[in-house]
């Protein structure tokens, strides 16, 4: 305790010269910051994609029928039917997504029907996810809740909300069933666009059937615009891609495998990736060099200091550890330091950054500590050690 007291102390009398070094590093250590928080996130992209669906095994379809169709819903449930009945395909799902308010509080309202309830990975740390085989009671719907919404609802909660169905406004009574994984993920409501999928947060699951919630115009949208299929083998992807397309000639047909949705986004990401990375370097190497001249000179300017340190009895290993331990400290509040404005633009821009995501992401700049501080000694030792004590006490 008492050699960080020194220190401390040192470092309190350094003045400007130390402040210099501080700004440099902190400069250096947000640059890289941001750069490999947009790499990593993007990364984190496919494997929260491959964690909720099978990604190698999986296509986003999108239906819609001509304008002149006189019963558009029961045209798009036969072809919905026809896909399900595909001999490659395993599972179909559909899901929809909209604002409800509770109490003037809003929340995301997420409606999976039976198909998406077996096809999606969404796993639950209390209670159940399997809604459509749970015991309800009459009048209640069981719901799956975020985990963010335990700490206002508890498993077994029940709450009444009014809700449009069918073009009339009814009373439900939704009862809490489960609470999901904090690390829970799905897509938002603006699906294929950058970002596509994010962690759940304010969210309610809704089980989408006629014995629980049911609305033909929900109904329509969610099967034109959110389904997924995921086949039995990746090597089917290209037989039910054909089979899709020959389905109806009279509906228009879109769809694009989660693989290529992938690469999508990421190509959207690519340019401002690159910016990022290639600013962050090139503001890293410049910072680097002026760190490195500001560092030699900070040393230089210190060597009568150092020579009469070394006539009052300090050994070099003791100055070795003065001199190491002030940049350690300040590498060490530096990264800190840097670590804020990732969680203040996040929070500002919605970038739904993870803990362990932030985490990885200043692994970069702790690695580059790790040299700064080797440098240090490497400076220290070229400068100071190799010389005598009347020379260091000298200035020379």
């Amino acid at each position: 305790m008492w050699r960080l007291r020194i220190i401390l102390k040192s470092i309190s009398k350094q003045g400007v010269k130390f402040k210099l070094v501080f700004f440099q590093l902190i400069i250096i250590f947000i640059s890289l910051n941001f750069a490999f928080t947009l790499i990593n996130k993007n990364l984190d992209l496919k494997y929260s994609i491959d964690k909720l669906v099978d990604k190698d095994k999986s296509v986003m379809i999108g239906l819609s029928v001509p304008s002149i169709d006189k019963d558009p819903i029961n045209s798009i449930d036969r072809i919905y039917e026809k896909i399900s009945q595909n001999k490659v395909v395993n599972k179909i799902g559909s899901f929809h997504m909209n604002k409800i308010k509770i109490k003037k509080e809003e929340f995301n309202a997420i409606y999976l029907n039976r198909g998406a309830f077996d096809l999606y990975n969404i796993n639950v740390c209390k209670g159940t996810i399997d809604l459509f085989n749970y015991k309800k009671s009459k009048d209640e719907i069981p719901i799956v809740i975020s985990n963010d919404l335990s700490k206002k609802w508890s498993l077994g909660s029940i709450f009444t909300l009014e809700m449009l169905q069918n073009s009339k406004l009814i009373n439900l009574k939704f009862k809490v069933v489960g609470i999901t994984n904090s690390s829970a993920v799905f897509w938002n409501s603006r699906n294929g666009g950058q970002p596509s999928i994010n962690t759940l947060k304010n969210s309610l699951i809704i089980p989408f059937d006629k014995q629980y919630f049911y609305d033909n115009g929900m109904n329509f949208t969610m099967k034109t615009g959110h389904t997924i299929v995921s086949v039995k083998k990746s090597q089917d992807l290209k037989q039910f891609t054909t089979d899709f397309s020959k389905l109806n000639n009279n509906s228009k047909v879109k769809y694009i495998e989660i693989n290529d949705l992938i690469t999508q986004i990421y190509e959207e990401s690519k340019p401002w990736i690159t910016l990022s990375l290639t600013f962050a370097v090139l503001l890293s190497v410049l910072s680097l060099v002026g760190f490195v001249g500001i560092m030699t000179n900070y040393i230089t300017f210190r060597k009568r200091e150092y020579g009469i340190r070394f006539a009052l009895g300090s050994t070099s290993k003791e100055l070795s550890r003065l001199v190491c331990g002030e940049f350690l400290i300040a590498l060490i509040i530096t990264n800190l330091i840097s670590i804020f404005p990732i969680i203040i633009t996040s929070y500002i821009f919605g970038m739904d950054l993870t803990i362990s995501l932030i985490i990885k992401s200043i692994f970069p700049s702790f690695s580059i500590s790790l040299a700064i501080l080797a440098m240090t000694f490497f400076i220290y030792k070229s400068y100071i050690l190799k010389k005598n004590i009347v020379d260091l006490i000298r200035g020379n």
